[in-house]
């Protein structure tokens, strides 16, 4: 399929995402400059994962080169395309990173970066790395090179600025449970707690799922934006977690996967949600066509006014609930579903 039809046909399932930074940087490399949206999976790739519910439809930003990169591979989910780059960096300047020079990379360093062609291609590549066992067993090698100052090109990322994120120290064995204060948050009681707060715990702590609302409705994204976040709301240290991550004991990529539960225990996928209602639509206060919504219902595998009602009981106060009529077999005169 030719990349105009497949705009054309697949486009609109694609959501604008930031997995590793909520800043306007690469996702791949941090770089600032010559930023495009990346397809993940490719656009020209997305007829064969249509019916894939695993993988999603994103747009990414990358800087040109990490793009070209990736090209139309068939790689469908991010973490892949991620580590690829990764992977095809050090392959593509392997002798600068033995040799320590920055020659031949410049055109892809920003212009604004205080510091050497080597130190910004060091940058590049420790960007978001949180374990390097995860690259490819080539890249490993080249890792473990002596570089002509004598340390390791492994040694030069751990002490480069960013390098700091794949030290061992910041990896959680897979058997290693953390708990902040043995489970529990320092001093919470729920009748002192905010009420911003209120309705995301259970007892006296955040469950995975309500602090996953909470992430969603204060449009925290990213593991670096929480952190920005905690850093700035001090009055609310002794309610959330330091590092959520160690606290429920799950990658970060987990807290993007948000469901609303409705009172019987019914589960409605936000994410599904909002691929049909985005903000700027509920800001215009308009109403789904009942072609949209009966996709939506499709989505979430709704077909009774039952489960309709949990729906509606789920989403509560939300903002997104403009967009979905109280009552949908009087609001459409073709409504047929029940």
């Amino acid at each position: 399929m030719s990349r105009k039809q497949a705009m054309k046909q697949y486009n609109q399932l694609y959501k604008r995402s930031w997995p590793v930074s909520d800043e306007l940087i690469c996702q791949c490399c941090g770089n600032s400059t010559n930023l495009e949206w990346d397809h993940c999976p490719a656009i020209t790739t997305a007829h064969l994962f249509i019916n894939n519910k695993k993988i999603k439809f994103i747009l990414v930003l990358l800087c040109k080169e990490c793009n070209l990169l990736l090209s139309n591979l068939l790689i469908p989910d991010f973490p892949s395309r991620f580590y690829y780059v990764k992977d095809e960096l050090i392959k593509k300047y392997e002798k600068n990173l033995i040799n320590e020079r920055g020659e031949n990379v410049s055109d892809f360093i920003d212009s604004e970066f205080d510091c050497s062609a080597f130190s910004c291609l060091l940058g590049r590549i420790s960007f978001g790395l949180l374990r390097f066992d995860q690259l490819s067993d080539n890249s490993q090698i080249i890792l473990e090179k002596i570089t002509v100052s004598g340390i390791t090109v492994m040694e030069h990322l751990i002490n480069s600025s960013n390098g700091k994120l794949i030290h061992e120290s910041n990896l959680i064995e897979e058997d290693e449970v953390y708990h902040d204060e043995d489970g529990d948050l320092p001093n919470l009681n729920k009748e002192e707690v905010p009420f911003e707060l209120v309705t995301f715990l259970e007892g006296n702590r955040f469950s995975l799922n309500g602090f996953k609302l909470f992430l969603h409705d204060n449009y925290i994204y990213t593991q670096s934006g929480y952190n920005r976040f905690y850093d700035e709301n001090v009055i609310w240290h002794d309610y959330l977690p330091v590092h959520p991550e160690k606290f429920f004991n799950c990658d970060w990529n987990i807290f993007l996967d948000v469901f609303l539960i409705s009172d019987k225990g019914s589960e409605f996928s936000l994410n599904i949600l909002e691929k049909y209602i985005t903000y700027d639509f509920v800001e215009r206060r308009e109403k789904l066509s009942l072609f949209d919504l009966e996709d939506l219902l499709n989505d979430l595998k709704i077909s009774t006014k039952e489960e309709y009602n949990e729906l509606i009981f789920a989403l509560g106060g939300r903002d997104i609930i403009a967009g979905i009529p109280d009552e949908p077999e009087n609001f459409y005169e073709d409504w047929i579903l029940w």
